[in-house]
């Protein structure tokens, strides 16, 4: 029988406006067929932006290059080559909001 796999770190940190680096790390990926990177704007519905197959790695970095305004909700599910299915838990990431500068009106006469 496999030792599952135990996901040791998860993070997003903001890189710069509408660039998020998610980064984790995980003990004996070697027992995982795939992890599914997904994210959310409510916390509930989440939706796939990557997949790692086959992973052999111990450290993790994916940059989700489309997340504008928000909050952000990410979270990993990890596939084991045994079928078993888990979800690490989620992480929020706040993303700023940048407004363009203020109209001014200038009236001749």
């Amino acid at each position: 029988m496999t030792e599952a796999v135990r996901l040791v770190a998860f993070k997003a940190d903001l890189v710069k406006p509408g660039k998020v680096r998610l980064t984790w790390s995980e003990e004996n990926p070697g027992s995982l067929e795939s992890i599914q990177i997904q994210r959310s704007g409510d916390g509930i519905h989440f939706q796939v932006i990557g997949v790692c197959r086959q992973p052999v790695n111990f450290n993790y970095t994916y940059m989700d290059e489309t997340a504008v305004v928000g909050p952000f909700y990410y979270r990993l599910q990890l596939r084991q080559n045994s079928g078993e299915i888990t979800c690490s838990e989620v992480c929020k990431l706040l993303t700023p909001f940048f407004r363009a500068p203020a109209c001014q009106l200038f009236l001749l006469f």
